[in-house]
């Protein structure tokens, strides 16, 4: 498992990533704003899944670069998105 496909939309956030024999899918309700689809590393979301509150997540991304920032309770991080679809 090596990175995780995003889709943001107006109503839902969907992950999915496969292990090349098995694939995997999580939507959740979500209110934002809608984004392109995008490639982030599947140890960045491991690790940012580890504190035990997670009750209110904000996630940010400038369109001109390739970061992506994730704020989860007092933690912050800023990681860099994978290239591809």
């Amino acid at each position: 498992l090596t990175g995780v496909h995003v889709k943001i939309t107006d109503n839902d956030l969907t992950l999915i990533a496969t292990d090349r024999y098995r694939l995997a899918r999580k939507k959740v309700a979500w209110k934002g704003k809608a984004r392109d689809p995008f490639l982030i590393r599947a140890k960045n979301l491991s690790d940012l899944s580890k504190p035990a509150s997670l009750r209110q997540v904000k996630l940010s991304m400038d369109p001109s670069s390739s970061l992506f920032g994730i704020t989860a309770g007092v933690r912050h991080s800023l990681v860099p998105l994978l290239d591809g679809e």
